[in-house]
């Protein structure tokens, strides 16, 4: 007898699957959309510099070499009043991102007046602030490039508007406070309830611990983001402040990219281990518990075939625009040992991600939901290597938000195997060897060849999400999706 899914159209079937991951009353999508605004606008300059038409027609003449000692002082002038600034604001904005996650996540009270002062207060003093110190230092600003002007024998403007020119993030991030508002009013008025819950109910949770998992996801978010902003702040000071120019090379790559992410990733497996007491032994038993070989070989058939089948089909066999000798390039893009530190930052990316938050939120929520939910947290914090070929030169990605989502995107697509895997196997090196060998083929500088041909990385993702949907499809697994029937 066929179950009543399998009699659903595909795009009925398409619509319960989305339907899993909305929430239980739909105007609650106001406070993720506010939390997404305010993203946004941390993510997008704040600020808009305005050039002479003719001087930009100069620059681009001379292929924006105007005097580079003029263009040095007008760079170190331009970070020095504004661009520190603008970080500062910015970061105070994700900070306000950051707290809104977990206000509409975690059941608290007096949650209004928290609203207030975690989001609305620091993100308002930082859209006051920014605008006022900008008219403050407009005269600073003008001297510097209008020195730079000089030297390419133009004539400054001679009026400015008094306002200064802000850009979409001032304005993405505005939208965020109003959007948030508007849900706080409905809020107040008891048409909508926080805190943000699934529908419908997958499994009955104590309130103890419902809340004690929350609490520790909570924590989990807040800490990542207050390290995420302080690592970049340490590796942004002193190459503002250094008075050596910078040059990508492997070894500066190593420093500046695969450093801060390793240190990225132990923080996040050290502060996993800390929070979630109650899977500590359990995911270090898995660490040394033996598992079958083909689990292994299955961790690297899977990325092996999905990454190099589209580089053999595409730069060799239907479209050979590379040389010959560039063909090991293209398949082993980086020498070893050096590469094997890719694999040092999936274990612990994995012991963090799946080994903890995976397996905590199959016990509250469905196998679908957690593995969503998983790569989503894994986006904002972690994820090394994982987007590095995505190309966001392209004019669709120039909307403002869609480089985010699709890194978003990306990231919870890799999140599916990854996840099946990982409730397959329950091997922390199962995912870590296919985690490590998807990295060591998406990173590099921007001369490699893998790098500068996105048709590979399009056609990678398309296989991914068609492996996906094989894996559950073919070999589904046992979760909470379906909860057990209470004999009646």
């Amino acid at each position: 007898m066929k179950s009543a899914d399998s009699l659903l159209s595909p795009i009925q079937r398409l619509a319960h699957f989305i339907r899993d991951f909305l929430p239980a009353q739909n105007l609650q999508l106001l406070f993720p959309l506010s939390s997404f605004l305010l993203l946004l606008g941390a993510s997008h300059a704040w600020y808009l510099l305005r050039l002479p038409q003719e001087f930009e027609a100069v620059l681009r003449q001379q292929n924006y070499q105007v005097d580079p000692n003029a263009y040095q002082r007008f760079t170190h002038a331009y970070q020095a009043w504004v661009v520190i600034e603008e970080s500062i604001a910015m970061a105070a904005v994700r900070s306000a991102f950051f707290a809104s996650l977990v206000l509409w996540c975690v059941s608290l009270r007096k949650i209004v007046s928290r609203f207030m002062s975690w989001v609305f207060l620091p993100a308002g003093m930082a859209l006051a602030a920014f605008p006022i110190f900008l008219i403050a230092t407009t005269r600073q600003r003008n001297a510097f490039v209008d020195a730079w002007i000089t030297v390419a024998h133009i004539s400054p403007p001679a009026v400015r508007p008094w306002f200064p020119t802000l850009n979409i993030g001032f304005y993405l991030s505005v939208g965020g406070l109003v959007v948030l508002a508007v849900g706080l009013m409905l809020l107040c008025n008891g048409a909508i309830s926080l805190p943000l819950k699934f529908r419908p109910i997958v499994k009955e949770l104590r309130p103890e611990e419902g809340s004690s998992t929350a609490r520790d996801l909570s924590a989990f978010v807040i800490v990542m983001a207050v390290w995420s902003f302080v690592e970049g702040w340490v590796l942004f000071i002193p190459t503002f402040l250094g008075s050596k120019g910078f040059y990508w090379n492997s070894r500066s790559f190593f420093v500046i990219q695969w450093a801060p992410d390793l240190a990225n990733a132990v923080a996040a497996a050290g502060l996993a281990f800390f929070l979630f007491r109650a899977e500590r032994l359990n995911s270090l038993a898995q660490l040394f518990r033996k598992k079958p070989f083909r689990d292994y070989t299955l961790a690297l058939a899977l990325p092996l075939a999905v990454v190099l089948i589209p580089r053999f089909l595409l730069g060799v066999a239907f479209k050979p625009y590379l040389e010959p000798d560039e063909w090991p390039k293209l398949f082993i893009p980086h020498p070893l040992p050096r590469v094997l530190i890719a694999y040092a930052i999936a274990f612990f990316e994995e012991f963090a991600v799946r080994g903890y938050l995976q397996i905590t939120l199959e016990k509250h929520l469905s196998l679908k939901r957690s593995i969503f939910l998983t790569g989503l947290l894994w986006s904002f914090f972690l994820g090394f290597g994982m987007v590095n070929s995505l190309p966001y030169d392209w004019a669709f990605a120039q909307f403002p938000g869609v480089s985010l989502l699709v890194r978003f995107a990306t990231l919870i697509i890799y999140s599916v195997s990854l996840g099946w895997l990982y409730a397959r196997t329950r091997s922390i090196v199962a995912t870590t060897l296919m985690h490590g060998t998807i990295v060591i083929f998406h990173v590099g500088m921007g001369e490699d060849i893998h790098l500068n041909h996105p048709e590979f990385y399009w056609m990678e993702l398309a296989l991914w999400i068609l492996v996906g949907w094989l894996l559950f499809r073919k070999y589904p697994l046992v979760s909470t999706d379906n909860p057990p029937k209470v004999a009646g």
